[in-house]
Parts: C-alpha cells; structure tokens; sequence
C-alpha cells in the first residue's frame, strides 16, 4: 500500500510539474528591438515578438536632454513583426520603450487588451512570463509594480 501512496505521489508530481512548465513556456513573452534608428527628422524602429496578432503592444518615445518632447501610442505586430516610424522628432538624444502590458482601462481605449489576450496572461498581467532584465534591455525583460506584470524594451537613439 504504501509503495501505491508514493507512486501516486511521484506520478502526480510529474504531472503537475509538466503542466507547469508548458504554461509557463506557452506564456514566455518576447518582445525585441530588432533596430531603432535615427533618418532625417524621424525614428524607424523594427520589433520582433512571438505575442499573438492581435495583442496590443505600447510604445513611448522621450528626449531625454531637454525633456521636452514625448509621443505614445500602440500597434498591433503581424506574424511576429512590426515595423514603423515616427516623424518630427528632435535632433536630442532619445530613449523609445515598448512593452507589453494588461492593465484596467476604459473599452474605449487604444491600451485595451483584447479578451483573449487579457485571459491567457491574466487580468493584470499576471501570467506572463519573461526573462530577466540584464545589460541588453532591448530585448524584452519582464518587469513588476505592485500589481500589473509587463514585458518591456528599450532603446537609445544617440544625438543627431
């Protein structure tokens, strides 16, 4: 009988192990800078992430010299990409963020995750899984606040 409780016990470890971990692989959110440069008078950018299609991804841009220039705003990659730009940018040194992110907000809102999206990595994010941050914060790292999860990037654009 005993030797019946601790194959149980072992099998059901497994098990419950082996579950674990696809979820969390399956929730392992990528989210890269392939480039981020300066052209003219804008900044084109190229991410690549394995988030699905309509997962809205967050994006903000800031001089951060001066302090007197900021634009935000979301897309949507397709097939695991996206590339775009943004125009009338100051010649300063910038940093451009991107990140994924659930987060509470009105129906109406561009920030507005998608229903599925939002039930499998969580009401607030919770669920999503990444890799830490280190040295090379323009591939995506996760990062916590009290409680919402993200998943962000960065990216420097030297002066003109």
């Amino acid at each position: 009988m005993k030797k019946i409780i601790l194959f149980f016990f072992i099998f059901s470890s497994i098990l419950f192990t082996t579950n674990c971990s696809h979820a969390e692989k399956e929730n392992n959110v990528i989210l890269n800078f392939e480039y981020c440069v300066r052209q003219d008078n804008r900044v084109k950018y190229g991410i690549s992430t394995n988030l699905p299609d309509n997962a809205i991804i967050s994006y903000q841009i800031d001089d951060i010299e001066d302090y007197n220039f900021t634009k935000q705003g979301t897309f949507s990659a397709k097939n695991g990409k996206y590339e775009g730009e943004i125009p009338n940018v100051p010649d300063n040194k910038l940093e451009m963020w991107i990140a994924f992110q659930i987060f509470p907000v009105l129906d109406s809102s561009p920030y507005k995750q998608p229903k599925e999206i939002i039930d499998k990595y969580g009401i607030n994010g919770e669920k999503i899984q990444g890799r830490q941050k280190d040295e090379n914060t323009s591939h995506g790292y996760k990062t916590k606040t009290k409680t919402l999860t993200r998943i962000e990037a960065t990216c420097i654009i030297p002066h003109k």
